[in-house]
């Protein structure tokens, strides 16, 4: 419904109303292969999506963004509260050494925590690498080996288990944490000690051409590619 109320209001804004096909790419046929229109939206010249969470605690604090089950019960997440937990697992990431443009492997199926970790990581200044739940230890060996992740979060102990057997030759093996095992807390503990600061300036230093993630393909025809 969301959706659907904001194009509403961007055609009576005249916002789509006047976006039209400004090129078109066809084959040697006249097959259209490709239609590009104007941008819906204009690009934002400073910040980054690590803003997103922050933007929101200011503007409403008491806001529920997001939903998550605890003990089999569905509890709201308010935007204070959200930011606030993304601070907290930021801190940690940059104790555990996490420079700027660092890489932080997260194996792992879709899930409340990820979210947390997502921005955490943005917020700390380090690029996202996620892996596939299923992929095997040959698999997690390429994709650790090929971005230079020096931290890994899995979701399980299998999934742990796997890293550690694909990481097992590597020279400079990544630190792992555990989501099952308290990942968050583990890591909201270990950066106690960092200042509230030091998370602003490494998020406040992000750029609009600052990479977010760095995600591999399947590998199902070669070695798995990284793609910005």
């Amino acid at each position: 419904m969301g959706v659907r109320r904001d194009l509403k209001r961007a055609r009576e804004s005249g916002d789509l109303a006047s976006r039209t096909t400004t090129e078109t790419v066809r084959d040697a046929d006249g097959t259209v292969r490709e239609a590009r229109t104007a941008a819906l939206a204009s690009r934002p010249a400073t910040g980054s999506t690590a803003d997103i969470p922050y933007t929101n605690a200011a503007e409403a604090p008491g806001a529920v963004v997001l939903r998550r089950e605890v003990d089999g019960v569905w509890r709201p997440v308010t935007a204070e509260e959200f930011a606030r937990e993304v601070t907290a697992v930021a801190k940690g990431l940059i104790a555990a050494g996490l420079e700027p443009g660092g890489r932080v492997a997260v194996m792992s199926r879709t899930r409340y925590e990820w979210t947390v970790l997502d921005f955490a990581i943005w917020t700390a200044g380090g690029q996202t690498v996620p892996v596939y739940a299923t992929s095997s230890a040959d698999q997690v060996e390429w994709i650790v080996r090929d971005s230079g992740a020096r931290y890994a979060v899995t979701e399980t102990a299998a999934n742990t288990a796997t890293v550690r057997a694909g990481t097992a030759d590597h020279p400079e093996r990544p630190r792992v944490w555990e989501l099952d095992a308290g990942a968050l807390a583990d890591l909201t503990a270990l950066g106690r000690g960092v200042s509230d600061e030091e998370v602003t300036k490494r998020r406040t230093a992000l750029t609009p051409d600052t990479v977010a993630t760095v995600c591999y393909t399947s590998g199902t025809t070669g070695r798995p590619k990284g793609c910005v």
